[in-house]
């Protein structure tokens, strides 16, 4: 049992205006001590995902964890009674900065918990603007949309011409 005086290092971080920056994927020992809470903040774009983990034991009292949109908005919960929980979302819909609780379940605010978090941290997008290499020969292209292939190969849908293998096209049906 801790002392209810010891704090983790993210401290304050106990409301969603004092939500603590993420600035890695993991994060070990941190600490809820009887009704205190834990708040992250992740900023994300629209389309990426993101998420988070805890794991705990659960001789130190039960924790739940709730994941809410730039709005405030409750997009995932996970309130099992196992030593981890988890949170996600696949596709960002507004850009912003997400949050993330963590807390001890009504059972269990009496507690002291430590526990590890992990985060599935948004990637930023992949562009597809980007200028074609002076060494690439004119003949790398389909210039005539009926030459598409699964594969990407051609003219997309904006007319712009694509590089002959490009993933960031290909489509599997």
């Amino acid at each position: 049992i801790f002392p209810l005086d010891v704090e983790d290092h993210l401290e304050p971080n106990d409301t969603r205006l004092t939500a603590a920056p993420v600035t890695r994927e993991t994060d070990q020992s941190l600490l809820i001590l009887g009704s205190d809470e834990d708040w992250f903040r992740i900023p994300a774009n629209v389309g990426q995902a993101l998420g988070c983990r805890i794991d705990f034991s659960t001789e130190g009292g039960n924790l739940d964890l709730e994941l809410f949109d730039p709005s405030g908005y409750l997009l995932d919960t996970s309130y099992g009674t196992g030593g981890s929980e988890s949170v996600y979302v696949n596709e960002a819909l507004v850009a912003g900065d997400y949050f993330v609780r963590v807390f001890h379940a009504s059972g269990s605010r009496d507690a002291a918990s430590a526990y590890d978090v992990t985060f599935t941290l948004p990637v930023p997008p992949t562009s597809c603007d980007q200028p074609v290499p002076s060494s690439v020969p004119n003949n790398v292209y389909a210039s005539n949309p009926s030459q598409d292939s699964a594969f990407g190969h051609g003219v997309d849908a904006d007319g712009d011409r694509v590089i002959v293998g490009d993933p960031a096209y290909a489509q599997f049906g």
